[in-house]
């Protein structure tokens, strides 16, 4: 299990959350900094027993997706957690973080925060040259549609290979199974979906999977000799 944060800790990181961020079901993320000692305290007993047993229980365990129109004409979803799952997120994400620091090169991956195509091309060129490279070639892989082709079977078996974070992965494959609804325009509700594949964009780790996800096949993946 991953140790046990500090009231405090939990605190400083609900209130990172945006003033105006998006609320589903009425509670606020940063509305838990504002609870007593016992109170947060209390969360995070739930938290760990969630992490332990790999997954949350009750009414939390319902999703919304809301469909952005894209400039295209298409539409993006996004994933809506309820505020009591992004507290849970926001707390453990340093994880994650540390685990993309040690296992994961920054210049591989584009799609970390505040990361482009063009960051990843500038630092592939820098580190060739610097080698006194007088050719340079650099390939990029787009995935179209690549959160909805995720396999969770995939993620569950590549994790231990990665060393990435277990308790983590096991309560964010629970979540992606959940049931959920699509949110369109004018209030209008779908019917629930029973999802079997796939991780949810908008969840505080699905890049973070999504990278160890592209790890495993760019290293499994056959050489030209091959």
């Amino acid at each position: 299990m991953l140790p046990r944060p500090s009231v405090q800790y939990v605190r400083d990181c609900c209130r990172k959350f945006k003033k105006y961020t998006s609320v589903t079901d009425g509670f606020s993320p940063r509305q838990l900094s504002y609870l007593s000692d016992r109170g947060v305290d209390c969360f995070i007993t739930i938290m760990m027993i969630a992490e332990l047993f790999g997954g949350f229980q009750g009414v939390v365990c319902t999703l919304l997706i809301r469909l952005i129109l894209k400039p295209t004409g298409d539409r993006r979803p996004i994933g809506l957690f309820r505020g009591f799952v992004r507290c849970w997120a926001k707390v453990r994400q340093c994880w994650a973080s540390k685990w993309q620091q040690e296992h994961a090169p920054d210049h591989e991956f584009s799609m970390t925060s505040g990361r482009s195509v063009g960051d990843c091309v500038y630092r592939s060129l820098l580190r060739f040259l610097a080698n006194c490279s007088e050719y340079v070639a650099e390939a990029l892989w787009d995935v179209a549609k690549c959160f909805e082709h995720v396999w969770p079977t995939i993620l569950a078996q590549q994790a231990h290979r990665c060393m990435y974070p277990t308790p983590l992965l096991r309560v964010s494959l629970a979540m992606y199974m959940w049931v959920r609804r699509l949110a369109w325009d004018n209030g209008m509700i779908s019917r629930p979906i029973w999802p079997k594949k796939g991780v949810v964009p908008g969840s505080t780790f699905a890049l973070y999977e999504l990278i160890m996800y592209f790890l495993c096949l760019l290293y499994t993946s056959p050489s030209p000799r091959d």
